[in-house]
């Protein structure tokens, strides 16, 4: 009889220990489940707020380049204005041709000063190089428009006025090619697509 008792008491306990044991497992699988779902659930969040702001960087970033396309394609054709005008005054050094080629000059230095925030620092630089190049071109042909008005005049004086034009006239070409260069580099246009730069071998 009394081994059937301390049977009966080590089956109970047995028992209620694989109950504990069998709960104590089923709560721990509970728990962690819920705590990878929860996980989940702040990862999911998480990564839409990601993706969100991602977007709006893309979009933000996108309306940036649309932007600044136009700004560097309104820049060439000013730039190419003023190369035609410049070209113009080369061939022929008139009061009306000297006027034209201000003009356009002029014209190009506002559209430098309101596209800066868009330009490329390089870019930038470039053009204010390029500006100080057309206006010593335009001093040096209003300086042979004068000499060439005097009554008397001095061949060698006009020699040198000439000398003078033709080198700000090569540097400036010069510069109007680099600057087709880097625009379209900056644009990500293929060498063929910029019709506008035809003729800058001249």
């Amino acid at each position: 009889m009394l081994f059937s008792v301390v049977s009966s008491v080590i089956l109970s306990l047995g028992g209620a220990s694989v109950l504990i044991y069998g709960l104590s497992r089923w709560l721990g699988q509970v728990w962690a489940q819920r705590i990878i779902n929860a996980e989940q659930a702040r990862h999911s969040k998480e990564l839409e707020v990601y993706k969100t702001q991602l977007q709006v960087a893309q979009a933000t970033l996108g309306r940036y380049y649309e932007h600044q396309f136009e700004s560097y394609s309104c820049l060439w054709e000013s730039l190419y204005k003023a190369k035609i005008a410049g070209d113009k005054l080369m061939n022929v050094a008139s009061q009306e041709n000297l006027l034209a080629f201000s003009d356009r000059v002029a014209e190009l230095e506002t559209a430098i000063l309101a596209n800066m925030l868009l330009l490329e620092e390089d870019h930038y630089q470039r053009l204010l190089g390029l500006i100080g190049t057309f206006q010593a071109f335009e001093f040096g042909k209003t300086t042979l428009i004068q000499l060439r008005r005097g009554d008397h005049i001095d061949g060698q004086e006009i020699s040198s006025a000439l000398a003078f034009n033709h080198q700000f006239f090569t540097q400036y070409n010069q510069l109007l090619r680099q600057i087709a260069t880097t625009f379209k580099s900056q644009l990500r246009l293929p060498s063929a697509s910029m019709d506008a730069t035809k003729g800058l071998q001249a």
